[in-house]
C-alpha cells in the first residue's frame, strides 16, 4: 500500500473537508439542536482555522514503519485548512461546525454541549464507501474548540479489517469570512 493512499484514507477518516462543496454540506442531515434551544453560547459567524493532529494510527497490514511516517506527516505540524462559518450555519450551533469537520454524510448517535463541553458519537459514510464511527470530546467558547477524536473505519477495499485512529482538532475564528 503506498503512503499517498494510506494518507487519502487517514485524511478522509479522521480530517474531513471542511471546504467541502455546498451542496454536499446542505444534503447532509441538519436538524436544530436542543443547545441552540437552549441557549446556550453558539460559534461566531466568520472565517476559521482548523489544526488537524494525528496522535495515533493503526492500519491493518501497514508495516510498522510505514505507520509512522504516515503519522508523522501530521502529528509534528498537523494538517491546516480554513474554512467559513456562515452566520446561517452558526445558528445551527456547534452541532453543525462539528459534522462539517468531517466528509460525507455524518449522523450523530450521542451530542452534548453544555458549559463549554462537547461530548458527541457520530457515525460518516463517504462517498467512496468508507464509513467512520467517531467519538469526539473536549471544550468550546463561541469563537473556538480543543477536541480529540477518536475514530474507526472500513472500507469496501479492507473487509474485514478496521482503521482506527485518534488525534486532536483545534479551531479558531480568525475573523471575517473571505
Amino acid at each position: 500500500m503506498r503512503i499517498s493512499i494510506v494518507i487519502g484514507l487517514a485524511g478522509a477518516a479522521l480530517l474531513g473537508a471542511c471546504q467541502q462543496a455546498k451542496d454536499e454540506a446542505e444534503s447532509a442531515e441538519i436538524m436544530p439542536t436542543e443547545a441552540a434551544a437552549a441557549g446556550i453560547a453558539q460559534p461566531q459567524p466568520g472565517q476559521y482555522r482548523m489544526v488537524t493532529k494525528i496522535t495515533d494510527l493503526a492500519i491493518p497490514g501497514m508495516p510498522p514503519e510505514m505507520a509512522a511516517q504516515a503519522k508523522g506527516m501530521f502529528s509534528a505540524t498537523g494538517q491546516t485548512v480554513e474554512y467559513c462559518l456562515t452566520p446561517e450555519d452558526a445558528a445551527k450551533g456547534f452541532e453543525e461546525m462539528t459534522r462539517r469537520s468531517a466528509e460525507g454524510n455524518c449522523t450523530y448517535e450521542r451530542f452534548r454541549a453544555q458549559d463549554g463541553r462537547l461530548d458527541a458519537a457520530m457515525t460518516c459514510k463517504t462517498g467512496q464507501g468508507m464509513v467512520t464511527k467517531s467519538e469526539v470530546a473536549g471544550t468550546f467558547t463561541p469563537t473556538g474548540s480543543e477536541l480529540t477524536m477518536k475514530s474507526e473505519a472500513s472500507a469496501p477495499d479492507m473487509p474485514g479489517e478496521t482503521m482506527k485512529m485518534s488525534g486532536s482538532i483545534s479551531t479558531q475564528r480568525i475573523g471575517d469570512c473571505k
